[in-house]
């Protein structure tokens, strides 16, 4: 059963990035994340694929975070 669940969820996450990632064709990612240009409580993740280019892949920080550049993560915002 666990290992249905596994593919469910493997073509739910290859769906999501095959309908919003953007692609780009290259050997490897320029940068493992960049900053969302409107939503300081998103990013994109870079993916690698098998055929040797790259999807961006919209990401959303936790509740109550937002995402900080230089660091590359998620953190705290400042008050």
């Amino acid at each position: 059963m666990s290992r249905l669940r596994l593919l469910t969820a493997l073509g739910v996450v290859l769906g999501v990035v095959a309908t919003t990632a953007q692609a780009t064709s290259g050997e490897s990612c320029p940068e493992q994340t960049r900053p969302h240009a409107t939503r300081c409580d998103q990013y994109f993740r870079c993916v690698l694929l098998p055929s040797r280019t790259h999807v961006w892949v919209p990401t959303q920080c936790a509740k109550g975070l937002i995402y900080e550049p230089q660091l590359k993560t998620c953190v705290l915002p400042d008050n």
